[in-house]
């Protein structure tokens, strides 16, 4: 949905190897979406999964 894509999109646009995102953004999301920090976890990791299991589908589809 658009809230997981938003939040993984600006995940992406702050990590870059092991930095997190700057606490003012973080708190943002926070308060944007009304949610929990634990939440906002979850939600970038099933985003990642979803990404990676669907990069995986088409890389088996394009071998057979």
């Amino acid at each position: 949905d658009l809230r997981d894509q938003d939040i993984l999109r600006t995940y992406m646009m702050y990590e870059d190897g092991k930095k997190h995102l700057p606490d003012g953004v973080f708190q943002h999301l926070l308060k944007k979406y009304n949610t929990t920090p634990e939440n906002l976890r979850q939600v970038k990791g099933r985003s990642l999964k979803k990404i990676k299991d669907l990069l995986l589908n088409n890389k088996n589809l394009q071998n057979n």
